[in-house]
Order: structure tokens, then sequence, then C-alpha cells
């Protein structure tokens, strides 16, 4: 009984039996407009920056700094001085894209592999899946199954990365496939 119970509906994903505290997942249907609202669930990354990133970070991102260089595992790192050029501030996306979404990423030196993975579709982000939602499966199946069941949403506005995004129920459960191999077949 939520004040925009009329307009909003809301399904909570609450597992305190994580290990690193309390973890409550939200999902809001926004009814007129079928929109589903999530916090982490889901996130679509861009291929490329959004403009709200400055050219400084990106060119930060692109250095060979000590997160490249210690996940590197002992590779031999150039230290080249940056140059600021559209495949420079590209790879200081992927860069940052990876450091944000991983504990550690497997190749920052050079993560145009990896990123290319991950972008242009709804994924859940890694660090969410393996410290939140793998550690409750049969929850998170439940949960999602019932979003997927009970409202038919056509667009979806993640609360990290681009938005909104033109997708709908089996663009959500596909972000969730991961569960299959936890679960098994169901």
């Amino acid at each position: 009984s939520t004040p925009w119970a009329e307009e909003i509906e809301q399904k909570v994903l609450s597992s305190p039996e994580v290990g690193i505290g309390p973890y409550v997942e939200v999902a809001f249907y926004h009814k007129r407009s079928r929109t589903l609202l999530v916090t982490d669930a889901v996130i679509f990354v861009p291929r490329k920056p959004p403009s709200s990133i400055s050219n400084e970070s990106l060119l930060a991102s692109a250095k060979n700094g000590l997160a490249v260089k210690i996940l590197s595992k002992g590779k031999d790192i150039p230290n080249d001085p940056v140059v600021d050029n559209p495949n420079t501030r590209q790879k200081g996306w992927e860069r940052m894209v990876l450091q944000i979404l991983f504990l550690g990423p497997s190749n920052l030196l050079e993560p145009n592999a990896s990123f290319a993975r991950m972008s242009q579709k709804l994924i859940v982000s890694p660090i969410v899946k393996t410290l939140g939602f793998s550690k409750v499966p049969e929850k998170v199946r439940d949960w999602i199954d019932e979003i997927a069941r009970d409202w038919r949403f056509k667009r979806i506005i993640p609360a990290h990365f681009e938005a909104p995004i033109n997708a709908g129920r089996s663009d959500f459960l596909a972000a969730f496939g991961f569960l299959e191999d936890l679960l098994g077949e169901r």
C-alpha cells in the first residue's frame, strides 16, 4: 500500500542472506507508459561513451596506470603517452566500464573484446550477478518470473548507464539466462 499504487506497481527482492549485508532490489512498473524501472537488476551499456563523461576522464582511463599493470599479470605494459583521439577515448570508456562492472576485469590492457561481449544489450552487471543474484538464484528467478508474468512493459529504465531502453519481457528474461546454469533446466 503505497501512495503511488494506482499509477506505479512495485515488486521487491529482499535477500539478507547474500553475505554482503542485506540486499534489496526493487522493480517498478509505470502502468500508463508500460515502463519497467529498475535499480541494479539490469543495465544497458552503450557502445560509445555518453556526452556526460568528460574527455579528460576518458583519457585518464585510457592511460596504462596501476589498475592496468596489476590486472595484466606480469605482461610488459607500454608506458606510451596518451594521445587524444577517438580511439583512445573509446579505449578509456571501455576500461572505465569494465572496472565499474567487474571485481577484476580479465583484460584491461586491450579491453575491446570483453567490452564488446557486454555492450549494446540488456545485461545483469557481473558484479551484481556475482555478489548478489548468484547467492539466491531461486529468489531471483521467482522475482523475475513474477515481473515478466504480471507486467507487459515495452521499455526499461535502469538506474545506471543508458536509458530508456526499448526492451520487453523476452529481453529482460534473456539478461537473466545465467540463472539456468545456476539452477539447471526448468
